[in-house]
């Protein structure tokens, strides 16, 4: 691999990583009015996607510790959005949403959408399906379920 291919790299990554802080932070501020935080969201609406996924997975799913993931999921739990039951053959919990958890989601769906609309907003129509197409093809490559 050549230089000039490892700054585009270098350069995807960046600016990738750019767009989801900035989106990030504007999530932040929505979603702390309905009572939790993007970290929080992210974990709700891999539970929609993933019932009953590990917390193990969950964790690595969402590029949190398994120890934040643990502190994460209590608090959800605390607020009667999930609920986590061992599974019969091991000690491990399988956690969904609850459905208060579902309602919650649904409305953070709901208000977040102009915050990440303003991060798309310089893109026309045909530029974000490209964008799309090409990073589903890039998480896909290695392995990462994409929602449809």
């Amino acid at each position: 691999m050549g230089v000039e291919e490892q700054e585009d790299g270098a350069t995807i990554v960046w600016l990738v990583g750019e767009a989801f802080r900035l989106s990030r932070r504007w999530i932040e501020e929505v979603v702390r009015e309905l009572g939790i935080t993007a970290t929080q969201l992210s974990i709700l609406k891999r539970l929609d996607f993933f019932p009953g996924i590990s917390r193990a997975e969950l964790a690595r799913q969402t590029f949190i510790s398994s120890q934040a993931a643990q502190v994460a999921l209590a608090t959800l739990e605390k607020k009667g959005l999930v609920s986590g039951r061992p599974t019969r053959n091991s000690r491990a919990v399988r956690t969904q949403l609850t459905a208060k958890g579902k309602r919650l989601l649904k409305q953070c769906s709901e208000a977040t959408g102009p915050a990440l609309e303003k991060v798309v907003a310089p893109l026309e129509p045909a530029d974000r399906k490209e964008l799309i197409g090409l990073l589903r093809r890039l998480v896909e490559g290695y392995g990462v379920p994409v929602r449809p």
